[in-house]
């Protein structure tokens, strides 16, 4: 088996932690903090000094919901000298703003206030996303700015990444702090990226509108805009830059092939379209260390609130039309029909008008006068309605054409210039007498079909591939032979049930993934009864950035961060046997004083994990105390 190594030709675990952290709206982000707290809580021997693993991570990717934790947690630990006061600030701020709809109602009362967006200066458009990074601007952040990170606070080694995905290549696009100020890193991605020398323009990006880019997720949200929906006031701490700027600054760069383009503005969305676990970002950092002056991840660890699973496509009812029920064709007849008798409806109109005004002059009773002036008054607003439908479909010589008598000619005009072109005129015939006699009720089952499958390939079928694939090459890959763990929220669900017993059920192999003696599989396979239900309403909350009255009913909140905890608990624990065992074997060499660390860590890990599987919510409560001075 090969056998890795860090910098200092010693492999060492827990030394220098990646942690990436998937998409999944609060889901996402309630399990990225179960994780983050687990990791505080276990502690190690660092020489005369025992420091939690939370310590050693120095690098944390994320996407989307995974976002929220990653980069609260990260600008609070520049904020702060105290890095226990850093996490405990982060968790009960997350812990608090997570619950119930307080996000969710204050986007849409900021959505729905005028003056938040008729001010000058400020070029966000008014829309869902916009209005959520608002929020998080102020609710989350007070206002920070990407600058946070250029503080000389924090004295150790620590680095970030947030992911999201522009529209004009159709890849990654990084927010980026390196803390070795020698290695080359940008904002962006090797097509468009803004260099660390435009600290003027970096140094103005609001955290808010970088939790917005990464957790803009299709269908629920309209693509952030940079720098259009990224500047403010200039009275605000985050002061706008000119367009000058950013198009400078993005041009400069150029493309593969050496086009310079002229970027005016892109488009951003969820980083999980294109990377919903993050792994490639810290792939990518680990490659970047190896040939810097920083020490190469000693762990990577994936936490992942998705998964393979998805559940069947369902094929809806198929309705049998009915002798009698129309066809499209009927219904546009009757339009048709009706634009006839449009036509004739104002000369109608102006002869009720005459004889109105006629009665006016001639009416013998006041009731008479009185209907008289009533039908002369909706005459005159009539024929001006008339007029003005008349002068609207006239502007648009294709709308007029339709409802006249020659309707399907003009349709086909319409579709060869929607088209371009790209269908022959028998083509484009078939097809309108397909529309014209199918039923409406099969037109319908027909547009479902479609809607359907268009939804579950991009939100099911698209996403689990690209994620097949990324997880294909991270654990394809020797590089990370002993450097990696992954902890998913679906792990210990009564689902992955018997996957897990078969995954740890494996034969001793120096190439398998798992060298576990029968009483260590016995262990991590006791979960108890509480632990898997726990585990089972985690995984099936849905990715939104509120919690329902019936989630908080549920604590679903509590639940998923539960999950969060026993979860990397169990996976740290199945590693670091492992990493023990496969030393026993023979089969990888560990210092004497690193092996006296793991077993020390061992040792709380299972102490840990047979409270977890009595009480899952031991740790949780601990951390519901008020932290002591």
């Amino acid at each position: 088996m090969s056998q890795q190594t860090t910098a200092n030709d010693q492999f060492s675990p827990f030394q220098s932690i990646a942690l990436c952290f998937s998409g999944g709206g609060f889901r996402a982000a309630a399990f990225s903090l179960g994780v983050l707290s687990y990791l505080n809580r276990v502690k190690i021997n660092d020489g005369d000094v025992e420091t939690s693993l939370l310590r050693h991570v120095n690098y944390i990717a994320s996407t989307s919901g995974g976002t929220i934790t990653n980069l609260l947690y990260s600008s609070y630990l520049f904020r702060h000298d105290d890095e226990e006061k850093a996490f405990r600030d982060c968790f009960d701020k997350l812990y608090a703003d997570m619950r119930g709809e307080t996000l969710l109602v204050e986007a849409t009362a900021i959505l729905a206030d005028h003056q938040m967006w008729d001010q000058p200066g400020i070029s966000k458009q008014r829309n869902v996303i916009n209005a959520f990074s608002k929020v998080y601007d102020q609710k989350l952040f007070d206002g920070e700015t990407f600058d946070v990170f250029w503080r000389d606070s924090l004295p150790r080694d620590f680095s970030v990444c947030f992911n999201a995905t522009e529209f004009t290549k159709g890849i990654s696009f990084r927010f980026q702090h390196e803390s070795d100020k020698e290695l080359k890193y940008k904002i962006g991605n090797r097509f468009i990226f803004i260099p660390s020398y435009h600290k003027e323009v970096l140094a103005k990006i609001k955290l808010g509108d970088i939790l917005a880019a990464s957790s803009c997720f299709p269908s629920g949200f309209e693509p952030i805009i940079f720098p259009e929906d990224f500047k403010y006031h200039e009275r605000q701490k985050s002061t706008s830059w000119s367009d000058e700027q950013l198009k400078r600054s993005l041009a400069e760069n150029g493309d593969s092939e050496g086009v310079e383009p002229v970027m005016e503005s892109i488009a951003l969305m969820d980083g999980g379209v294109t990377d919903n676990q993050a792994i490639i970002s810290a792939m990518l950092a680990d490659g970047r260390r190896r040939d810097g002056k920083l020490r190469p991840f000693d762990l990577i660890m994936v936490n992942d609130v998705t998964s393979h699973y998805m559940k069947p496509y369902v094929i809806g009812p198929r309705d049998t039309p009915t002798a009698q029920e129309k066809n499209l064709d009927s219904y546009l007849s009757k339009v048709t029909a009706f634009y006839k008798w449009f036509k004739r409806i104002r000369i109608i109109i102006i002869g009720v008008l005459l004889l109105s005004v006629a009665g006016i002059f001639s009416a013998d009773s006041p009731a008479v006068l009185a209907l008289c002036y009533f039908l002369s008054g909706v005459s005159i607003l009539g024929i001006g309605l008339v007029t003005l439908i008349q002068y609207v479909i006239n502007l648009r010589p294709e709308v007029k054409d339709f409802l006249s008598a020659s309707r399907e000619d003009a349709l086909k005009k319409w579709i060869s210039k929607q088209t371009e072109n790209k269908y022959s005129p028998s083509v484009i015939s078939n097809i309108l007498t397909y529309l014209r006699e199918t039923k409406l009720s099969n037109l319908k089952s027909v547009i479902m079909s479609r809607v359907n499958s268009i939804i579950t390939m991009n939100v099911e079928v698209n996403l689990k591939h690209v994620r097949r694939l990324i997880y294909d090459a991270f654990y394809g890959s020797h590089t990370w032979d002993n450097r990696r763990a992954s902890c998913f929220i679906y792990e210990l669900s009564t689902q992955n049930a018997a996957f897990r017993v078969s995954q740890l059920a494996k034969k001793k192999d120096s190439d398998a993934a798992i060298y576990l003696s029968n009483e260590d599989k016995s262990l991590l396979l006791d979960l108890k009864d509480k632990i898997p239900v726990v585990a089972d309403e985690a995984r099936e909350m849905g990715t939104t950035l509120w919690f329902t009255e019936e989630d908080g009913s549920k604590q679903m909140l509590d639940k998923i961060i539960q999950c969060g905890q026993f979860t990397a608990c169990a996976n740290l624990l199945e590693y670091t046997m492992t990493l023990i065992r496969k030393h026993e074997a023979g089969k990888l060499s560990i210092a004497p004083q690193v092996l006296e660390m793991l077993k020390a860590v061992r040792k709380t890990l299972e102490s840990d994990w047979a409270a977890f599987r009595e009480q899952p919510d031991f740790y949780l409560r601990e951390l519901k105390q008020p932290l002591a001075i």
